[in-house]
């Protein structure tokens, strides 16, 4: 992954989160786009354009909560290892500036302690790395990592998805929103020529079709699914588990936890498991309940 080879080439990581001001009344759509333009600002500057950067991996993340859409940028900037720690906070505060000005030139606000930068160090920190950049490679991963999180004033699409499921009327309108609003967006994205410097290739559309390509192991009922949704972590457990020990121990886990499932071959309106020796996934088949 593009983290890793970057601290094993020596090279200094940063993370860092830039955020906008939202209201229950702003579109998914508009927040969506005042992002992307304030980015698209931020790396046209010329600061950026001057900067010791050797580039940047971005992750675009969505959730919904009280005051509507919460949209915001996880990014990873990758910098040689000469580079000295004022420098480095030199340039997280100015991209930081740059984000805010942004942002206010085009209708919105974005405050100076939503926004982050700093350096990478740690266990922690290695985790997050890898999260990021798994996630611009595999779908299923970027999906199911964010019920990692403990979710309090705002939740993920995913779970959005699951109340509109279960019938919540606020739900349905806002995953229908989300479809329309996310349409030709790109969540996941690195500056040119970072993939090549670091010796890790673009994964095509096909070749991930090809990976998410598998077989149903066993099934999790629809109220099944909603326990494993209220319970972060639970997603990315049951994932792990079917990799690396199989589907006994999947099983395990499943009745420790209370999860109702069913044999693959059982007719239920519900959510497969699907597996592959390079990806697990989690689907929802429509059939009769």
């Amino acid at each position: 992954m593009i983290a890793s080879q970057a601290i094993s080439a020596g090279d200094l990581v940063a993370f860092a989160t830039y955020t906008v001001r939202h209201h229950a009344g702003d579109s998914l759509a508009d927040v969506w786009d005042r992002t992307t333009e304030a980015w698209k600002a931020v790396t046209q500057s010329k600061g950026y354009r001057r900067g010791s950067q050797r580039g940047f991996l971005k992750v675009v993340e969505v959730t919904y909560g009280d005051n509507g859409w919460h949209v915001h940028l996880h990014v990873l900037w990758f910098f040689p290892p000469q580079i000295a720690g004022v420098s480095l906070d030199a340039f997280g505060l100015a991209r930081r500036d740059e984000w805010i000005a942004a942002v206010h030139s085009r209708g919105g606000f974005a405050l100076s302690s939503g926004q982050d930068f700093r350096l990478l160090d740690g266990p922690h920190d290695v985790h997050l790395a890898t999260y990021l950049t798994k996630a611009t490679d595999t779908i299923g991963l970027e999906m199911t990592s964010t019920e990692t999180k403990v979710w309090s004033k705002t939740r993920p699409v995913w779970e959005v998805l699951t109340a509109a499921i279960n019938g919540e009327a606020w739900a349905v309108p806002r995953w229908l929103e989300w479809e329309s609003g996310s349409k030709g967006k790109r969540q996941l994205s690195t500056s040119a020529g970072l993939r090549d410097l670091y010796g890790v290739p673009e994964v095509s559309d096909d070749a991930l079709a090809k990976l998410e390509e598998g077989f149903t192991v066993l099934c999790i009922t629809r109220d099944g699914w909603a326990k494993v949704a209220s319970r972060a972590g639970l997603g990315p457990r049951i994932l792990s588990v079917l990799e690396s020990s199989g589907v006994g121990r999947l099983v395990d886990l499943l009745e420790a936890e209370g999860v109702e499932w069913r044999p693959a071959d059982q007719d239920h309106q519900m959510h497969e498991i699907a597996a592959s020796r390079y990806l697990a996934s989690v689907e929802f088949r429509q059939g009769q309940a």
